[in-house]
């Protein structure tokens, strides 16, 4: 998405105002990135001055084989994955999958290069999703996960308006056979819990901040049918609206602490899922 400056101003202050959800950290961690293009050009300076007429774009790494790379360095391959993508192989896809496609990519310096699935996402939801350079680095952060990851943020949109604006989801879920998971109160089932704040709303739907203190399958999408509030484009879980042609959630930041330093990935979520409300 590229847009077109109409007033001069320095570069953090116009993204701070653009994306209001976002802290002043998360905005330099886009720079950081190299996720901010200014006429053509990777921007990293938060204090660089912005001119009328300046055309200003996001998300601005390098896309190869259908991915968008949005952070690369010696240990993390993160992509911005495109909803209706799988993470890894199923019975019936087998190359189609983001993990087929990064492997491709980093193969193309070294043919003996690998890269490792450190987390999944659903095929229907986009965003963040990180692979691992070396084996021993993804081990170490799957044993230590609820130790080394301390953020996963997601962005919803959900049906209607919340009754309550700020809370947290807490059940048990399991899986019936036809792969259905649902909420339960018996403790047999895995423990769920779902943080969540409304940012914006109007007369037909809400956006939603969401951040997963447990990662269960089909988490978010349950507990926000349990509110009575599906996702919007969420036909399994209740929602009878598809305005855009998908489901309606993005994980938009994954943060990891790995070896002293911290590790913030971000993913703006696409214009056409904001622009619901």
């Amino acid at each position: 998405m590229e847009e077109v400056i109409k007033e001069e101003s320095e570069l953090l202050t116009y993204l701070l105002n653009k994306f209001n959800k976002l802290s002043k950290n998360s905005v330099k961690h886009l720079l950081t990135n190299k996720q901010i293009v200014v006429n053509d050009k990777i921007v990293t300076k938060y204090n660089y001055l912005l001119k009328v007429g300046d055309k200003i774009s996001f998300n601005g790494k390098k896309e190869t084989f259908g991915l968008r790379i949005i952070y690369e360095d010696d240990l993390f391959l993160v992509i911005d994955k495109p909803a209706g993508l799988l993470t890894v192989a199923t019975e019936k896809e087998k190359e189609k999958t983001a993990y087929v496609l990064a492997s491709k990519y980093i193969k193309q310096e070294n043919n003996k290069n690998r890269i490792y699935v450190l987390h999944r996402l659903d095929r229907e939801t986009s965003g963040v999703l990180v692979f691992c350079k070396d084996e021993r680095v993804k081990d170490d952060l799957q044993n230590k996960w609820n130790e080394c990851v301390t953020r996963r943020e997601y962005i919803a949109i959900v049906e209607g308006k919340l009754l309550r604006k700020q809370g947290t989801i807490k059940s048990y879920l399991k899986e019936d056979k036809t792969k259905k998971v649902y909420s339960t109160k018996s403790k047999d089932g895995k423990l769920a819990i779902t943080e969540y704040k409304v940012i914006k709303e109007n007369n037909l739907y809400s956006l939603v901040d969401i951040n997963l203190l447990t990662g269960r399958k089909n988490q978010i999408r349950v507990h926000f049918s349990d509110l009575g509030n599906p996702l919007v484009g969420d036909k399994k879980y209740g929602s009878n609206q598809d305005p855009i042609g998908r489901l309606c959630l993005h994980a938009s930041e994954l943060i990891v602490n790995y070896n002293a330093k911290e590790y913030k990935f971000n993913c703006i979520a696409p214009s056409k899922l904001i622009n619901l409300v």
